[in-house]
C-alpha cells in the first residue's frame, strides 16, 4: 500500500523559527567573546550560556519549532526522551565547542575541531530529535540512489557539515 502525506507550514511559527535562531546566535556571540578570561582559562558559566544559547536556542529550538510548523494530514506527536536528549547533545556538543576553540581561537586545527564537534552535534541533534517523532506509519523513500533527490540531500548533509566547520 502506498499513500503520500501532504504537508503545509504554518509561516508565523516559520518566522518564529527563524527568530529564535537569530536570538540564540546573538546571545551565544555574546556569550563567547567572554568564554577566556585574562589569565587564559576559561569561563565556565559563560562557556555553558553560549553553549545553551547556540545548542540550545540558536539550534534545538529553531529546528523543533520549525517542525511544529509543519501540518501533516496524520497524527504525530514526540517522545519526550528522545526530545530531551537531542537537545542535551545540541547544548554539550555546542558548549563543548565553543570552550575547545576559545583556548586557541586562532589556530585552525582549534577552528577545525570545533566546527566538526559541532556539525556532528548538529547531526546528532536532529537524528534524534527524529527518532522521537511518532506517528502510525513508517517512512520508506520512493527514490532509489542516484536520483536527484538524493543527490540534494548529500549535498545539504556536506553542506551543514562545512557549515560546522
Amino acid at each position: 500500500m502506498s499513500s503520500s502525506v501532504l504537508s503545509s507550514y504554518q509561516p508565523a511559527y516559520v518566522a518564529i523559527s527563524f527568530l529564535m535562531s537569530i536570538i540564540g546566535s546573538f546571545v551565544a556571540l555574546t556569550a563567547a567573546t567572554r568564554i577566556q578570561k585574562a589569565d587564559g582559562s576559561l569561563s565556565l558559566i559563560n562557556t555553558v550560556t553560549a553553549g545553551v544559547a547556540l545548542g540550545g536556542i540558536g539550534v534545538w529550538a529553531m529546528h523543533f519549532i520549525g517542525m511544529l510548523a509543519l501540518d501533516l494530514d496524520l497524527a504525530s506527536s514526540y517522545s519526550l526522551i528522545e526530545t530531551v536528549i537531542s537537545l542535551g547533545a545540541a547544548i554539550l556538543a555546542s558548549s563543548l565547542a565553543l570552550g575547545f576553540v576559545a583556548k586557541a581561537p586562532e589556530r585552525l586545527a582549534r577552528l577545525l575541531g570545533a566546527g566538526l564537534l559541532l556539525g556532528l552535534g548538529v547531526v546528532l541533534m536532529h537524528y534524534l530529535g527524529m527518532y522521537g517523532l511518532k506517528f502510525g506509519g513508517y517512512i520508506e523513500s520512493g527514490h532509489r540512489p542516484g536520483r536527484p533527490v538524493d543527490a540534494d540531500c548529500r549535498a545539504g548533509g556536506h553542506g551543514g557539515l562545512v557549515a560546522g566547520l
